[in-house]
């Protein structure tokens, strides 16, 4: 959605609509399913456009028991703690409130339920991030990292990964979950649904109570 994005950002997906038609551009290469027909819709050249998705380094990605165990003790978490986890910027577009909102629902029902966060902006200093939590009343049940360089040890700590926003293209975060083996709930946004097809489950952005539903499904 445009409207979510900066006035440079805007001009230059306008500028590249009158270039994409009138330049000596051969291909329009997109990350997903979902990009493509967003920049179509916008008036970008459908026949140059070209879908390469994006790829995962399975190496650096797997199932590692033992960076589990070490990565879960470092974040403080006890054997019976299910742990859920959500990274990404903090920015409206990733609807930390919804998500918020959902795993209150989550831990009013499991307690034993717990949820780590990073990314840019996801620190104790972010008031508006510091505000949700104490409004849902799920402070001391919340982790936050800021940015991290560590991302195959902390998804190797999860038991659930959970994506809560309302607009993407082609999400990493869930391939590098699938990668780990780690099962995904995600809103059903850009090629989110292809990524985890059959192996999680898709519910709509902006929905915490089917968003709390489907974690306690996998959690339960």
């Amino acid at each position: 959605d445009l409207r979510n994005e900066k006035h440079s950002i805007r001009v230059l997906v306008m500028l590249g609509r009158w270039l994409s038609r009138y330049s000596r551009t051969r291909r329009i290469v997109y990350v997903s399913e979902a990009s493509s027909a967003h920049h179509i819709n916008y008036g970008y050249s459908s026949e140059k456009a070209l879908v390469i998705p994006n790829g995962f380094d399975c190496h650096d990605f797997r199932p590692d028991p033992i960076l589990r165990a070490a990565t879960r003790q470092r974040l403080g978490m006890e054997p019976h703690h299910l742990l859920v986890g959500s990274f990404g910027r903090f920015h409206p577009v990733k609807d930390h409130e919804t998500l918020i909102c959902a795993f209150a629902q989550v831990v009013s029902r499991i307690s034993t339920a717990r949820l780590v966060l990073a990314g840019s902006g996801i620190t104790d200093s972010n008031d508006e991030l510091a505000s949700l939590l104490m409004a849902h009343g799920v402070a001391d049940k919340v982790v936050l990292l800021g940015l991290c360089d560590d991302m195959p040890a902390l998804y190797n700590a999860l038991d659930l990964y959970v994506l809560s926003s309302r607009s993407e293209s082609f999400p990493n975060v869930l391939g590098e979950s699938c990668a780990v083996g780690v099962p995904c709930v995600t809103t059903d946004v850009g090629d989110a649904a292809r990524i985890i097809e059959g192996t999680g489950r898709v519910v709509p952005s902006g929905d915490a109570c089917a968003l709390a539903q489907a974690m306690r499904l996998f959690l339960e």
